[in-house]
Parts: structure tokens; C-alpha cells; sequence
């Protein structure tokens, strides 16, 4: 079976970039074409929609580019 998702073209840019950067084509990735995360079995949080998770990945993206560069967090 096959599913078509249509996803919003900053979304798709996003997850092709995680590809490259972490080195694999996007069909790799799991078996709908996304990353698959894996919550931490220690975290006792309640869950996070989409939209959170993405903010905080940009973020934390965001936060180790600044690092790289040597400005403060």
C-alpha cells in the first residue's frame, strides 16, 4: 500500500536538508519518507504536536549554527 501526503514546500525543504545533513537519501529515512524520531524513554512530558517539535528543532538548529559561529546563545 501507498500513501501520498502533500506537505507544504518549507516542510519538504526542511526534510531534505535533514537528509543531507545527516547523510542519506529521503527514501531512507522510515517507510512513509520522514524522519522517524524516538521519544526519549525518560522524558515523562506530555507529547508535542508537529508544529512544536519543528520550532524547536529550528531552534536548536538556529542555536548550534550560532555556536559555530562563535556568537553567544
Amino acid at each position: 500500500m501507498k500513501t501520498t501526503l502533500d506537505l507544504p514546500d518549507d516542510l519538504m525543504q526542511q526534510v531534505k536538508q535533514r537528509a543531507l545533513q545527516q547523510g542519506y537519501p529521503i527514501k531512507e529515512l522510515d517507510p512513509a519518507g520522514m524522519p522517524l524520531f524516538r521519544p526519549d524513554p525518560g522524558f515523562s512530558g506530555p507529547p508535542i504536536d508537529l508544529a512544536t517539535a519543528l520550532q524547536l528543532d529550528q531552534e536548536t538548529l538556529m542555536q548550534e549554527d550560532r555556536q559555530r559561529a562563535g556568537l553567544s546563545a
